[in-house]
């Protein structure tokens, strides 16, 4: 599964214009399957709809996807609980991700691996800026962010290996690596 961001103008808009003829039909076309979710998590109401459809032909013929079987739509709405004891609730969002996938267009089998997909992602992300403090980097030119990005991956895969102080957070072995050249050593060395 890989989510078409809009830097990929073309794949993106072509599969942006197949949503929106199925939108045209509220989304009742048999070429198009849906599978709606309704979760209540950290004092927020989430809904979310995952879209599929099986590839089209004009895709596939380009052998630019090996195994493209479907393309889907999420939509994601998410507002505050009114149940919740947060004392300041999050502004309501809405979000379309368009994705492409190997997967047969079977809507419930897809939405378990979109659901997984950004789960680990948001993992991942939410990990880096707590640890390395990443959506606040100034570096945004040439190919430095993206050599720091790998940095901090291989950094954090050495912190999250390391079991030598198993009751650190990630974050706190960060530091300690970086007070004592010792722990940094260990830290490298998986020692």
């Amino acid at each position: 599964m890989i989510t078409v961001k809009k830097n990929q103008e073309t794949l993106f808009n072509h599969i942006a214009s197949e949503f929106e003829k199925f939108g045209e039909e509220n989304y009742r076309s048999p070429k198009c399957r849906a599978h709606w979710e309704t979760r209540k998590t950290r004092g927020r109401l989430e809904e979310r709809i995952v879209y599929v459809a099986a590839a089209p032909r004009s895709l596939k013929e380009t052998g630019q996807w090996a195994d493209l079987k479907t393309i889907g739509m999420v939509y994601r709405h998410r507002e505050a609980d009114p149940n919740s004891q947060r004392q300041a609730p999050e502004p309501t969002s809405s979000r379309v991700t368009f994705f492409i996938s190997s997967l047969p267009p079977k809507a419930k089998q897809v939405a378990k691996y979109v659901h997984a997909h950004w789960s680990v992602e948001n993992s991942l992300h939410w990990t880096l800026d707590v640890t390395f403090t990443e959506d606040s980097s100034r570096v945004r030119q040439g190919s430095g962010p993206e050599i720091l990005a790998s940095l901090r991956r291989v950094a954090l895969t050495l912190l999250k290996r390391d079991t030598s102080k198993r009751k650190m957070s990630i974050r706190l072995k960060r530091k300690v690596a970086g007070w004592s050249q010792q722990a940094m050593e260990a830290i490298i060395l998986g020692s």
